[in-house]
C-alpha cells in the first residue's frame, strides 16, 4: 500500500484508477483481474464477486468489493464526488471513457509519476531480476548442446522454453524468438 500512497501524494490526486493488469500486479504484488481503485482512505479492488476470495487472499491491504454484474459502472459510481483523478494512459479507451466522462473531475495522467516510481526497484524486485538473471544464465549455457542440425525453430523455441521452466521460470516475460537459416 507505500506505492499506492506514494503515487497519490506525487499525483496531488485524490482518487486514482488503474485498470492495467501490469500496473494492478505492479501496485499490489497480486495478478489478480479487476480494477484498483486509490486513495486517501485506502484501497479498494473490485472484481467479478465468483473472484473476491481468491483476490482478498492476494490482496491483504487491499479492501476487496465483489461485484456482480458491470464492475466498471461500479467503480464509476465510487469516482462521483472526486475533484481529481489518476489514470493511466494505458487505459483502454472504452474503459476511460465509461468510467471518467461526464465526471465533473479533473482527470490527471499517472503516467510520469508511475514510470519513476517504478525507476526504483525495491529489495523484493531485485531478487526477481536476480533469479531471472540466474535462469537465463542456465539456459543460455545449456542450450548449445541442445542443438542439432536438423533441428526447427519451432524445436529449438520448445528447448529454450522447458529448459527455462525447468530452471524455475514462472512464465516467460515476452514471445521467445527464434531464427536461424538460409532466410535470416
Amino acid at each position: 500500500m507505500s506505492k499506492a500512497i506514494e503515487l497519490l501524494g506525487l499525483m496531488q490526486a485524490e482518487a486514482i484508477v488503474l485498470t492495467e493488469p501490469s500496473d494492478i500486479a505492479y501496485m499490489t504484488g497480486s495478478n489478480a483481474e479487476g480494477i484498483l481503485l486509490l486513495t486517501a482512505g485506502g484501497g479498494r479492488f473490485f472484481t467479478d464477486g465468483r473472484y473476491a476470495q481468491e483476490a482478498a487472499a492476494q490482496l491483504r491491504s487491499y479492501e476487496v468489493v465483489g461485484v456482480e454484474g458491470d464492475i466498471v459502472m461500479k467503480v464509476r459510481t465510487m469516482l462521483e464526488g472526486y475533484s481529481s483523478i489518476g489514470c493511466s494512459s494505458r487505459m483502454a479507451h472504452g474503459e476511460y471513457l465509461r468510467l471518467l466522462e461526464g465526471l465533473r473531475a479533473n482527470i490527471v495522467s499517472i503516467d510520469d509519476a508511475m514510470a519513476a516510481q517504478r525507476a526504483v526497484k525495491s529489495s523484493r524486485e531485485l531478487s526477481y531480476m536476480a533469479k531471472a538473471a540466474e535462469i537465463n544464465d542456465i539456459v543460455l549455457d545449456g542450450i548449445e548442446g541442445l542443438i542439432y542440425d536438423t533441428m526447427t525453430e519451432l524445436e529449438l523455441k520448445g528447448a529454450i522454453e522447458h529448459a527455462a521452466y525447468s530452471a524455475g521460470a514462472e512464465g516467460m516475460a515476452f514471445d521467445t524468438i527464434v531464427a536461424f537459416g538460409e532466410n535470416t
